[in-house]
C-alpha cells in the first residue's frame, strides 16, 4: 500500500513515510537525496508539502481500506492532503540537510501574511489566524479526484481552512528559531547553526534573554 507499486488503492508516495524515515535516520545519504526527489516530484505543490500524491476515492459508506479517507464527504484538512504540520516537518528535513531557500520557502507558503503572495492560487485569508491546512476549492469529493493536476498546475484556488488553531503557531516559531536562526539546545549543548538564504544572511534575532541579539 502507498507504495509506486500499489495497485489496490490508487496512491503511490506517502509524505509521513518519507520524512519520518529521513528524520529517524533511517536513511543512507543516497536514499534521502532519492527521496527528497520523490517528494519535490509527486508531493510538493505550490501550497505545501501534501500527504499523499492523490485523494483517497470517496465511497460514502463504510472504510474499505482507509479510515475516514473514504467516508468523509467534506474534502479539507487531511482529506484535501495539505496538513500544515506535515509539510513543517518537510521544512524541518530541509532545513536537516542544509538546504536554506527550500526551508525559506516552505515557510513563506504557509505564512498567512504572506501566503497570497507566495502563493498565486491562494484566496485571500484571514492574515492574522495560523491555518492548519490549505484546500484545494472542489465543489466535492469527485470532481477532487477526477480533476486533480490543477492543484498542481495552479488552476484552481487554495483555501485556508481551521483558521483557529492553538499548537500550529508554535511549531511555526519553533522552526525559524531552532532552524533558520539556528539557536537551540541539544542534549544541554547551546547550538548556533542558522539555516538561512544567503539573500537574507543579514537578518537577526532579537532575543530579551542573556543573548540578546544573534
Amino acid at each position: 500500500l502507498l507504495h509506486p507499486g500499489d495497485c489496490q488503492t490508487g496512491v503511490s508516495y506517502s509524505l509521513i513515510a518519507m520524512t519520518q524515515a529521513i528524520m529517524g535516520g533511517l536513511l543512507s545519504l543516497e536514499q534521502i537525496s532519492h527521496h527528497v526527489a520523490l517528494i519535490r516530484q509527486h508531493l510538493l505543490f505550490a501550497d505545501g508539502a501534501r500527504l499523499m500524491d492523490m485523494p483517497i476515492a470517496y465511497h460514502g459508506g463504510p472504510e474499505r481500506i482507509f479510515r475516514r479517507a473514504e467516508s468523509a464527504a467534506f474534502f479539507g484538512r487531511e482529506i484535501g492532503l495539505m496538513y500544515v504540520h506535515s509539510h513543517l516537518r518537510y521544512a524541518e528535513i530541509m532545513a536537516q540537510l542544509g538546504d536554506a531557500d527550500a526551508l525559506w520557502e516552505a515557510l513563506l507558503a504557509v505564512n498567512p501574511i504572506a501566503v497570497t503572495e507566495q502563493v498565486k492560487n491562494a484566496s485571500l485569508r484571514q492574515r492574522n489566524a495560523y491555518f492548519s491546512s490549505s484546500d484545494a476549492a472542489f465543489r466535492d469529493r469527485y470532481q477532487s479526484l477526477a480533476e486533480w493536476s490543477r492543484v498542481k498546475d495552479q488552476s484552481i484556488a487554495v483555501d485556508g481552512g481551521w483558521r483557529i488553531y492553538s499548537s500550529g503557531p508554535g511549531i511555526y516559531v519553533s522552526m525559524l528559531i531552532q532552524h533558520v536562526f539556528g539557536r537551540r539546545r541539544e542534549f544541554g549543548q547551546r547550538l548556533h547553526k542558522p539555516c538561512l538564504p544567503a539573500a537574507h544572511h543579514a537578518l537577526r534575532l532579537n532575543w530579551s534573554g542573556a543573548d540578546s541579539a544573534f
